[in-house]
């Protein structure tokens, strides 16, 4: 095989602490909520669950409502997507 012909699969960056790190942020201080709903997209997230919480922490946020870890774990389990 030629070596120009390989292509490899290639794996975006991520920082799954970050991601985790926002995601507390957004659980549990409004005025960090706001900053990463505004400068954060859903698409910015690796990981699959992540995406998942922050879409849902979003949506809560646009809709006024209470967001903190039960609710939206009951978002989230509502939504079948808590596993």
């Amino acid at each position: 095989m030629n070596p120009q012909e390989i292509t490899y699969a290639k794996i975006p960056p991520s920082n799954v602490e970050l991601e985790e790190s926002i995601i507390a942020g957004c659980l549990f201080n409004p005025d960090c909520r706001q900053d990463a709903i505004t400068y954060v997209s859903v698409d910015d997230f690796y990981k699959t669950a992540h995406r998942k919480i922050f879409q849902t922490i979003s949506e809560m946020t646009e809709k006024g409502e209470d967001v903190d870890l039960v609710t939206v774990a009951d978002a989230l389990r509502n939504k079948k997507e808590l596993n």
